[in-house]
């Protein structure tokens, strides 16, 4: 839970409007452990309800987010490597196919991705997508000032590591175990994320900061190779002095961790003040131009949408 809302993340997401990405978070995870069995209880009536209620899971998780689409080809993976046989398979791609085309059934926004991709990207748009994909896997420390490089420094390694991650557990060579299967569902799950925003995003948003609520998405990888990783680390360590030496280890992370919590929390307090006072004075029914950096850059249509939503009896506790 403190790698998936990080004091900041958890800050973004308390907006109404921005809690579709934990909601997203969960249903996704729901699918994945659910589906991700052994492939030795495959035939029990226990699996396949758990299977059933994966892919009512996945289909919820779009409802938060469309990002959640990408779940489906993981789902597809997770059919092959668990052995879950042909039914399963063919369901998921008969299913994923249905609820996709449905869901994406006259979307604007698909509309416009098509549009804009009409041409075929320059040099300049392609850095631009690459500097954005790894500002996204470098949230949540890429929206900090001081910790920007650092921030793309991590998600240049994170990239890294999840492609190989991905190709390795998940095609060269089969998972290991459940865990293993698990733990490279979410690393595909968040690195597909990363890429559906560099492309869609990336030369869309005005301001070239990577939205901090999307590190809930980039935690499922964090997540993941942890996963990966700790199992790998325990083999390799095995007299008691040197899993002493882990388990050190592991504490002094957890309490890196909370104090990094605990810092960026403050910071978030302050920011969030700062902005609920800018938000009252707007409501209130003044205009300054500080207030196109937090409220919208037209003012004018943020007032107009503000007037509906009152006027639909929606929000009532934030006039």
């Amino acid at each position: 839970l403190m790698l998936v809302l990080t004091s900041v993340a958890a800050v973004d997401c308390a907006i109404p409007m921005n809690g579709i990405y934990p909601q997203t978070v969960m249903f996704t995870v729901m699918a994945l452990v659910l589906f991700g069995s052994d492939e030795h209880a495959g035939a029990s009536r226990h699996i396949q309800w758990s299977r059933v209620l994966a892919v009512l899971a996945a289909i919820a998780a779009a409802f938060g987010n469309a990002a959640a689409l990408s779940v489906w080809p993981i789902l597809l993976w997770l059919a092959w490597r668990s052995q879950a046989g042909r039914v399963w398979t063919a369901g998921i791609v008969i299913v994923g196919a249905v609820f996709g085309a449905a869901y994406l059934y006259r979307l604007p926004g698909v509309a416009l991705g098509a549009a804009s991709s009409a041409a075929a990207p320059d040099s300049s748009s392609l850095l631009r997508m690459a500097d954005y994909l790894i500002t996204y896997l470098g949230l949540p420390w890429t929206r900090a000032g001081a910790l920007a490089l650092t921030g793309k420094g991590i998600g240049a390694l994170l990239l890294v590591a999840s492609v190989a991650s991905c190709l390795w557990w998940g095609v060269v060579r089969p998972a290991e175990s459940r865990l293993d299967r698990l733990a490279v569902s979410l690393v595909a799950f968040s690195l597909a994320t990363a890429v559906l925003a560099a492309l869609g995003r990336s030369g869309v948003d005005a301001d070239p900061r990577v939205p901090v609520r999307y590190s809930v998405f980039v935690a499922l990888m964090h997540v993941g190779l942890l996963f990966l990783a700790w199992p790998r680390v325990v083999a390799r360590w095995g007299t008691v002095a040197q899993l002493r030496l882990v388990q050190a280890g592991v504490v002094v992370a957890a309490l890196i961790l909370t104090a990094q919590q605990y810092a960026s929390g403050q910071a978030a307090v302050a920011t969030t003040q700062a902005m609920r006072a800018t938000l009252a004075r707007f409501a209130a029914g003044e205009e300054t131009d500080d207030m196109k950096s937090v409220v919208y850059v037209d003012l004018g249509l943020a007032r107009r949408d503000l007037n509906a939503i009152h006027a639909a009896g929606l929000y009532l506790h934030a006039r």
